[in-house]
């Protein structure tokens, strides 16, 4: 009778090792098939990447095409959206009474203005939300990326620093958190209160930056979110000042350079909208008549400065404003400039639609022939590690439950024999 219980419990330590070493066949099993499934994930993930390398190239150059043309052609709508404004204005004025651009325009030209300036505040806030790890971690980096360089040597350029001082090194200090979140905002006002017009090179530099899709707010804030702050900066500042060129005199302080101010941004649009030999053609007559007025001034000092003076107090009152049949032939020309440039998008974009369609059916193509392995696989694995589970919860209980009645009177008798042994 004694021996029946150590046979009960060699019986449950036989069971307990047999469902060891399922378990643990069971664990291999899930590792096993778990390892394979990743090994086909991680070949699936090189094969598309493969498939990217291979169109990006063609991809990449008419990506860039449409969208610098989409940054032109905004630039093309909103002068054609002032010039017909202007129009309207110029021919109910001729009905009765004489029309001023710089008054009768005034309104338009500050409406536009406040929707640019609300940008600029909308960016202000991003600014003010920007966490600290952020401007923390890209403060510390020593090789950024060439996007973050660029960006905040343009930044440092428009703020008016030297061309030498605008370095990844120095533009460090724009990102301390006390500078970028009390101090860069304030900045930026002064600036627009301070410079009517950018510099031309400068405005051109500004207008290349915004029309490389590397360059674009979302990529920018890709990278880190204080480097798309500042990307965002440069394209509001960018508007801005867009807004400022195209209703030039309008909104440009009344001194005596207001009249070369405004022919050198009527040029700088013409060279950056319309064909560049007619934009070119302009840029070379300004500059012809800014050599006679120097050669007159040179020849007779006296007569000059009468000139000069003179000349600033009739334009302070009244700049001269080009007919409404001349705003309109440059209307046309902005027109017909825009139709080309949507008709040269339409081609790339076509293109492009294209080539992404051949990649959207060979990423179909290797996705259909790794379903066919991995979704099965996925299935067996997810019911392995169900069953493994559910056998290891068992297990569990099986360990934690009281010994059995059987077992409890084998211990006891055993124990009592051993105590009567002890006595003899």
């Amino acid at each position: 009778m004694l021996t029946q219980p150590s046979d009960e419990l060699e019986r449950l330590r036989k069971e307990l090792a047999l469902e060891e070493n399922d378990l643990a066949a069971l664990e291999d099993n899930v590792e096993s098939q778990s390892a394979q499934l990743g090994y086909l994930h991680t070949e699936y993930t090189i094969n598309k990447t493969r498939i990217y390398h291979h169109y990006e190239p063609t991809l990449a150059p008419l990506r860039v095409v449409t969208y610098a043309a989409a940054q032109r052609q905004s630039l093309i709508e909103l002068q054609i959206e002032w010039l017909e404004r202007k129009v309207v204005e110029q021919e109910r004025r001729s009905q009765g009474g004489q029309y001023i651009e710089i008054r009768d325009m005034k309104p338009a030209a500050e409406e536009y203005l406040r929707k640019a300036h609300q940008s600029l505040l909308r960016c202000y806030e991003h600014i003010s939300e920007c966490p600290e790890e952020p401007l923390h971690i890209i403060s510390q980096y020593a090789c950024p990326p060439e996007e973050a360089i660029a960006t905040m040597e343009l930044v440092m350029k428009v703020r008016g620093e030297a061309s030498e001082s605008c370095t990844w090194k120095a533009s460090q200090v724009l990102l301390s958190y006390t500078y970028f979140h009390e101090f860069f905002a304030m900045r930026s006002e002064s600036l627009l209160k301070r410079c009517d017009l950018l510099p031309n090179e400068l405005m051109s530099e500004l207008e290349r930056f915004c029309a490389d899709p590397h360059h674009s707010v979302c990529s920018l804030y890709r990278i880190s979110t204080p480097i798309g702050c500042m990307g965002e900066w440069l394209h509001a500042i960018r508007n801005y000042y867009r807004v400022k060129l195209v209703t030039a005199p309008v909104l440009l302080s009344r001194h005596a350079d207001t009249r070369r101010i405004t022919e050198q941004a009527q040029a700088w649009l013409s060279m950056i909208t319309l064909s560049e030999e007619e934009g070119d053609q302009r840029q070379r007559q300004r500059e012809q008549q800014t050599t006679v007025a120097k050669d007159a001034s040179t020849d007779n000092a006296e007569l000059g400065a009468l000139v000069s003076a003179g000349e600033a107090g009739r334009e302070s009152l009244l700049l001269p404003t080009k007919s409404a049949s001349v705003t309109a032939d440059t209307v046309q020309k902005l027109r017909h400039q825009l139709h080309k440039l949507r008709e040269s998008v339409r081609a790339a974009e076509a293109e492009r639609t294209a080539i992404e369609g051949l990649l959207q059916e060979k990423l179909a193509e290797v996705r259909g022939n790794y379903d066919e392995t991995m979704v099965p696989l996925e299935d067996q694995l997810e019911e392995m590690t169900e069953c493994f589970g559910q056998r290891l919860t068992r297990k569990g209980d099986v360990a934690a439950a009281p010994p059995l009645p059987a077992a409890t009177a084998a211990n006891t008798t055993d124990n009592a024999a051993v105590a009567v042994a002890a006595t003899l």
